[in-house]
């Protein structure tokens, strides 16, 4: 299996800041100025985005042992520049015991094993 996923997001935001309040108790903004008061609006946008590009490999033989391998390369913009992209890897092993003849003829198990 091979694949890629790609996400983007952009937000954008207003709101306004002042240096001094007439009182800590605020039910409007312009209540609570005073004529000293400094209002300054502010806005923001923010663009975000992550890559990964992913794989895996499954192996097996015999139906009974198995090996799967897989990997990952994932990039986030939020991340200084030199940094975004980083790889992950991985491995699992399996071994179905139950496949194995010696065990087929034992009544080790409650299970019924075919």
């Amino acid at each position: 299996m091979i694949g890629a996923s790609y996400e983007k997001e952009r937000a954008e935001g207003f709101g306004v800041r002042s240096n001094t309040l007439s009182t800590s108790d605020i039910h409007s903004v312009a209540s609570t100025l005073t004529s000293t008061s400094t209002i300054t609006p502010t806005d923001a946008i923010t663009v975000w985005a992550l890559g990964s590009y992913f794989s895996r490999l499954n192996y097996s033989y015999k139906e009974k042992y198995l090996v799967e391998v897989l990997g990952r390369y994932d990039g986030s913009s939020r991340f200084l520049q030199g940094y975004r992209w980083k790889p992950f890897y991985g491995t699992s092993l399996g071994w179905r015991i139950s496949e194995e003849s010696w065990l087929k003829k034992t009544e080790i198990l409650l299970c019924n094993i075919h």
